[in-house]
């Protein structure tokens, strides 16, 4: 006899928060998004526009690590779609939204490899996700103003720099989407 499993509808309160909260539109590949709430093996999310329902999608990121990259194809606030292990279903998630911008966000990168240098020594570091092309970035002492207008293409995904001093310095990010901003993660 053919037998299948009905499990439990996934809980519109599975997911109870998400960060990063914003990401930049249009980029061309994910921003790594952490997830609180009960992910387990097999979990799938989606995000949509939140004019959009969550009824009938098919979420196809993997979460099942808590984390998942996704990407967005325009500007505006999107919805967090969730679908259990081993279930069927696509369930809104209460309250976990999404704001993705125009313009460059402070929360582009979700990782530099490495997290730390030596002082005066040029060393490659890489971006992920990969930047897009015209990305340009510079990185400033800690509490520093942003140039005008960086310099250093990092397109390719990775850029030399040379930091001269020992401390803590901060990144600064100019995207064809416009604005030079900060980047207060990772």
């Amino acid at each position: 006899a053919a037998k299948f499993t009905v499990q439990a509808a996934t809980s519109a309160t599975a997911i109870t928060a998400i960060a990063p909260t914003t990401l930049l539109a249009t980029r061309t590949s994910g921003l790594k998004l952490t997830f609180a709430g009960a992910a387990g093996a097999g979990d799938r999310a989606l995000l949509v526009a939140s004019a959009s329902s969550c009824v009938g999608q098919s979420p196809t990121v993997d979460v099942s690590s808590g984390t998942g990259y996704f990407t967005v194809a325009s500007a505006g606030t999107y919805k967090l779609c969730f679908r259990q292990g081993g279930g069927s279903d696509s369930i809104e998630q209460t309250g976990v939204t999404v704001t993705a911008a125009a313009t460059t966000s402070a929360e582009t990168f979700s990782t530099l490899t490495p997290a730390s240098v030596s002082a005066s020594t040029a060393t490659s570091i890489t971006f992920f996700p990969n930047p897009a092309t015209g990305d340009k970035a510079e990185f400033v002492t800690s509490g520093t103003a942003c140039p005008g207008a960086p310099a250093t293409d990092i397109s390719s995904g990775s850029a030399t720099f040379t930091l001269g001093s020992t401390g803590t310095w901060e990144l600064c990010l100019s995207t064809t989407a416009g604005g030079v901003v900060k980047q207060t993660s990772p």
